[in-house]
């Protein structure tokens, strides 16, 4: 005949299980919760002449494990309003992407997180360092519909 002790052991082992998996629940809500917001609308900055001038308002889409990206509008002062984006790159520290600038140039930009919602880093061309860049996270541009 079993003792006490071990007819409670199924039962502790049973609340033992239900507790381990709470506590792992709880940890993977914590984590997608802080997970960084890409998807959304964003300003692009450029330092020049020792101040940061507003280039343009672009949507950031995920479309399943993909991110698209697009122009919404661009300033006077944008020099090379872009074709087209594509090769969008979202890693752990930054993000990168390819901007269509016509006649066969293509800028790279390789930004690295500086903030949640900040990125900042250089545009090249061919290699060569053309603009510092910075992109903030915004509300909804108005006159758009929300990035999803």
């Amino acid at each position: 005949m079993a003792s006490a002790c071990e007819q409670r052991r199924p039962a502790e082992r049973h609340w033992s299980l239900v507790w381990f998996c709470l506590l792992v629940s709880l940890v993977a809500v914590g984590a997608h919760a802080q997970e960084e917001q890409r998807a959304g609308d964003w300003q692009q900055f450029v330092l020049a002449n020792d101040g940061w001038h507003l280039l343009g308002a672009f949507r950031v889409q995920q479309n399943r494990s993909k991110f698209e990206m697009k122009e919404l509008s661009h300033s006077t002062d944008a020099a090379i309003p872009t074709k087209g984006l594509f090769n969008i790159l979202f890693t752990a520290g930054g993000w990168s992407f390819d901007s269509d600038w016509g006649n066969g140039d293509v800028g790279v930009f390789r930004l690295q997180r500086l903030a949640t919602g900040i990125y900042a880093g250089w545009s090249y061309l061919r290699g060569t360092r053309r603009n510092y860049n910075m992109w903030l996270l915004v509300p909804p541009v108005e006159g758009t519909r929300p990035a999803q």
